[in-house]
């Protein structure tokens, strides 16, 4: 006979939450106001027990089922060596593609690899196939035999 686990050790699901398309709901219910939705990207934080939305008042955890952001728009300046890569996500968050904020692709379900860049505070942003097209479109090779990649504030970030 199965003894049901006492109420302590049963977790509640996440009133919020972020599915892998980086869509946000509310009790299951999409948020779909971009005022609202760009509010609450900015009271999240990431933690060693995962996402929350934090106020002054209260904490609430969010479930996560990828990253939380994705990144839509990106902007090249200079070229080559010297150029800067800047990213924008869907939800207005920005960032340079830097030491601090790196490039690194990873595992996906589908046997193919995902492209992720860091944003603020430990939080990642997925990269748009169209924004990773576009990079692979301008990618060189930084040795003869070496990996194709992007340059942005004087580093090399492989594509592959």
């Amino acid at each position: 006979m199965d003894v049901p686990a006492p109420p302590s050790a049963v977790r509640k699901p996440a009133e919020f939450a972020i599915d892998s398309q980086g869509v946000w709901s509310y009790r299951g219910s999409p948020i779909k106001r971009e005022g609202l939705l760009r509010l609450l990207s900015g009271m999240l934080r990431r933690d060693a027990r995962g996402y929350a939305l934090v106020t002054p008042e209260q904490t609430l955890r969010i479930d996560v089922a990828d990253v939380p952001f994705i990144v839509t728009e990106w902007e090249l300046q200079g070229e080559g060596e010297l150029a800067s890569i800047r990213f924008r996500t869907s939800l207005g968050e920005s960032s340079t593609l830097d030491a601090e904020h790196p490039l690194c692709l990873r595992p996906s379900r589908d046997g193919g690899t995902k492209p992720y860049v860091v944003l603020r505070d430990g939080m990642e942003a997925v990269l748009h196939r169209n924004v990773f097209y576009a990079l692979a479109g301008i990618a060189q090779q930084r040795d003869a035999d070496g990996p194709y990649g992007v340059y942005s504030e004087g580093l090399f970030f492989p594509l592959e």
